[in-house]
């Protein structure tokens, strides 16, 4: 049986981009304020309390998908685990393969990437912006191994 992922909550909008990467099994702090809990048994990651002002869209299938209406848009995260792959997963190549997406986007910048050092390892974040069909949109990648099956890679998109 896979052991499921908690997420702590966190109070910035920004936090959301390693809140998969900040954890390691936490059990979620009791309040008397009634906090929401997410749960994917499929990516087998649980976010012990969803952040303000995020709400979920879906928590179903092989994404958590979240929206946020603070500040002047809407803006979107989805949480996502790759593929079990037997030689291991390698995060800088990921970081490396977001460029190159970012920049054969219509408008497309790459705006570069972070290291970032959690309780579970080494994450990367790649951030750009493109044109979409609404105008100019940013997003911001964070790749990092999950947390009990390190041979999966866990990503979280930000748009």
């Amino acid at each position: 049986m896979k052991r499921a992922i908690l997420i702590p909550q966190l109070p910035l909008i920004l936090a959301i981009l390693v809140i998969f990467v900040s954890v390691a099994c936490q059990r979620p702090q009791t309040s008397e304020t009634e906090v929401e809990r997410v749960e994917n048994p499929t990516l087998a990651l649980v976010i012990a309390a969803l952040p303000d002002p995020f709400e979920v869209v879906t928590a179903d299938g092989d994404t958590i998908e979240l929206r946020s209406l603070a500040g002047d848009g809407e803006g979107r995260a989805a949480i996502s685990v790759g593929e079990l792959r037997p030689n291991g997963v390698n995060l800088v190549e990921e970081v490396k393969a977001r460029k190159a997406a970012f920049e054969s986007l219509p408008g497309g910048t790459y705006l570069g990437n972070r290291e970032l050092g959690t309780p579970t390892g080494t994450a990367f974040t790649a951030r750009g912006t493109y044109e979409g069909e609404a105008g100019e949109l940013e997003e911001t990648w964070v790749y990092a191994l999950h947390p009990t099956e390190r041979r999966r890679l866990l990503t979280l998109k930000y748009t």
